[in-house]
């Protein structure tokens, strides 16, 4: 049975440079796979894609659920963190505000019990997967530092789609890994 995660996507300005940090980390780095920039809402979970496409229309039609694209403000200078596992070994941290919790109670109607709790939540946007060597992971986070700032994305990012993704958490590769539904949001002055 395949996994689904459900994430918030930025705006293609913001997608489009984080995309190219990726794919520097890739180049450097052995077994760093490239992979659509995101936000995770829920982690893989498994489930029959019309049931997974079920909860999330569900979700997105949540009255909690945002319909206009919104800021997600990082947690300032120690933003980019490092991780012990697979899939948040490099990362951007972002503050919890109404708008990421209201989006998390949406999805938690919707999928219940796959949602993490409100206090275990961190929004986070991944940098890299799969970097084992510390060096490696610490030379990423120095690097995503300035080239938030380059960027002009050092105080956050804006969220402009919430979609539904099939994420085999088994390809390391991320090659398999296609987005299944998406909801864009109405643009706002963000």
């Amino acid at each position: 049975q395949p996994s689904y995660s459900v994430w918030l996507e930025p705006r293609a300005a913001h997608a489009r440079a984080i995309a190219r940090f990726i794919e520097r980390v890739r180049a450097r780095v052995d077994g760093a796979p490239a992979f659509a920039p995101h936000v995770t809402v829920i982690g893989a979970f498994d489930a029959r894609e019309g049931d997974a496409r079920d909860a999330f229309e569900r979700f997105v039609d949540d009255a909690a659920t945002p319909r206009d694209a919104f800021a997600l403000d990082d947690v300032g200078d120690e933003a980019t963190t490092l991780g012990a596992t697979r899939h948040r070994c490099a990362y951007r941290r972002f503050r919890k505000d109404a708008r990421v919790m209201a989006t998390l109670e949406g999805a938690k109607r919707a999928h219940g019990t796959r949602v993490p709790t409100a206090e275990a939540y961190e929004p986070h946007l991944s940098l890299a997967y799969g970097v084992d060597d510390a060096m490696a992971r610490e030379w990423i986070r120095e690097e995503a530092d300035a080239y938030f700032r380059e960027e002009g994305l050092s105080r956050g990012i804006v969220v402009s789609a919430i979609s539904l993704w099939e994420t085999d958490v088994e390809d390391d590769s991320c090659a398999s890994w296609r987005r299944v539904a998406t909801r864009e949001l109405r643009d706002a002055k963000v």
